[in-house]
C-alpha cells in the first residue's frame, strides 16, 4: 500500500508489482531459488562441525523473512525494522567469520557493531524520504514515530558512532573512519526536513546509492591492505 502511493517507486529504487498474483508467484520464487545454496551451505557447515554457523546462517535467513513476512513484517515494526535489515548486511559476514574459524577480538567486534550502525543508520535514513507515503499505506517506521528530523539526525548519531568504532580496529582498518564522513555530510544535508518536506531527502538517497559504490571498493582495498600486512595473501 505504501509503494502503492510512493512516486519514488517504480523504478532503479524498487519494483511495484499491483497484480496480487505476479506478487505471490514473486514471493514463492524468492523462496525457492535460494534453498539449493542454503543446503550447500548448511552441508558445509555440519562437515566442518561449525554448528555455531549453522545457528548464524539460521539468524541471517530468519531476519530476511521476519522482515517482510505476514505475521511478522518487522519493516514495519519502529526500530525493529533498522536492528532487521542491519542484520541483513552484519550476518553474512559473521556466518564467514565463524565458519572460517575467526578469533573474535575487541578489534573485530569493534569493526561488527561499526558496521552494524552503518547498517541501522542507512535504513533509518532511508525511510526518511517516504514519511508521508508510509503514513497515507498505514505502515510504521522508524521515521514515521520518531518523525523526519529526529531520523535525521538519529540516523547521523549512528554514522559518527560508526565511524569511531572504526578506530578500536586493527591497522589499516581505522582508516576506515574517514569513510563515515560522506555519508554523515550527506545525511546532515537534511538536518533541517519537516515531515512535510521529507521526500527531499531522496535526493540524499541517491547519492547514498552510488556512494555505496565508492565505500565498496575502498573497504575492499582496506582487507586486501590488511590482509597482506598479515601475510595472508602474497
Amino acid at each position: 500500500a505504501s509503494d502503492l502511493r510512493n512516486p519514488r517507486k517504480g523504478g532503479v529504487e524498487g519494483s511495484v508489482l499491483a497484480d496480487p498474483a505476479v506478487r505471490r508467484r514473486v514471493l514463492l520464487w524468492s523462496c525457492l531459488v535460494p534453498l539449493p545454496f542454503v543446503a550447500v551451505l548448511v552441508g558445509w557447515s555440519v562437515l566442518r562441525d561449525e554448528w555455531a554457523a549453522v545457528g548464524v546462517l539460521a539468524v541471517s535467513l530468519f531476519a530476511v523473512a521476519a522482515y517482510s513476512w505476514a505475521g511478522l513484517r518487522f519493516k514495519e515494526r519502529p526500530f525493529l525494522d533498522a536492528v532487521t535489515s542491519a542484520t541483513h548486511f552484519v550476518s553474512p559476514a559473521v556466518y564467514g567469520l565463524v565458519l572460517a574459524g575467526a578469533g573474535f577480538t575487541g578489534a573485530l567486534w569493534a569493526l561488527l557493531a561499526g558496521f552494524f550502525l552503518w547498517g541501522m543508520a542507512s535504513q533509518m535514513f532511508g525511510a526518511v524520504q517516504d514519511v508521508v507515503p508510509d503514513r497515507e499505506g498505514g505502515l510504521a517506521s522508524v521515521a514515521t514515530v520518531l518523525g523526519a528530523r529526529p531520523t535525521v539526525w538519529t540516523a547521523a548519531a549512528l554514522y559518527a558512532g560508526a565511524g569511531l568504532l572504526m578506530l578500536g580496529t586493527q591497522w589499516p582498518g581505522p582508516l576506515a573512519a574517514l569513510l563515515a564522513v560522506p555519508y554523515l555530510a550527506n545525511t546532515l544535508r537534511f538536518a533541517g526536513v519537516t515531515d512535510a518536506t521529507s521526500g527531499h531527502a531522496n535526493r540524499g538517497w541517491r547519492t547514498f546509492l552510488w556512494l555505496n559504490y565508492l565505500t565498496g571498493f575502498l573497504v575492499t582495498m582496506l582487507l586486501i591492505w590488511w590482509a597482506f600486512e598479515r601475510g595472508v595473501l602474497g
